[in-house]
């Protein structure tokens, strides 16, 4: 019995402790990676990685910068409807907002209608990411954003 006072006090601050600190992500989750034209990671201008269109060399993920990564999306087979940036999950948040503008300057000058801002995750799956971001660039509207 005496055991059990003593293991009751640490575990329910325990319990109490984790609950409290679990952020609550609020953020609707993307549902649309299928209808994706382009999807691409984006951890920074240097290190960027196109999953969709594939391009892929030899079976490994290729990196490009910026430069090149405008050029593969300016690409005529490319449809430009919808673009998702999947922006890093150690992101520092006050850049991140500039980096969202540049890219959607550049998906407005390719002509895409809407980019989504995802936040990554360690899972390769797009689907389920939260929305950070959502632009109608057609006309400049925000449509959603978190």
């Amino acid at each position: 019995m005496n055991t059990f006072r003593w293991l009751t006090g640490p575990l329910l601050t325990l319990v109490f402790c984790s609950c409290a600190s679990t952020p609550v992500d609020d953020h609707p989750r993307f549902s649309e990676a299928a209808n994706a034209d382009v999807i691409v990671r984006f951890p920074n201008w240097d290190v960027i990685n196109i999953v969709k269109p594939d391009t892929t060399e030899n079976g490994y993920f290729t990196l490009h910068h910026r430069l090149d990564t405008e050029q593969i999306l300016a690409r005529s087979g490319i449809q430009h409807n919808l673009a998702v940036v999947v922006c890093g999950c150690l992101s520092d948040l006050g850049k991140e907002e500039e980096q969202q503008r540049i890219w959607i300057s550049i998906l407005k000058d390719l002509h895409f209608k809407r980019a989504v801002f995802l936040r990554a995750s360690w899972s390769q799956k797009i689907d389920g990411l939260s929305v950070i971001r959502d632009v109608e660039l057609g006309t400049g509207a925000l449509a959603k954003q978190g």
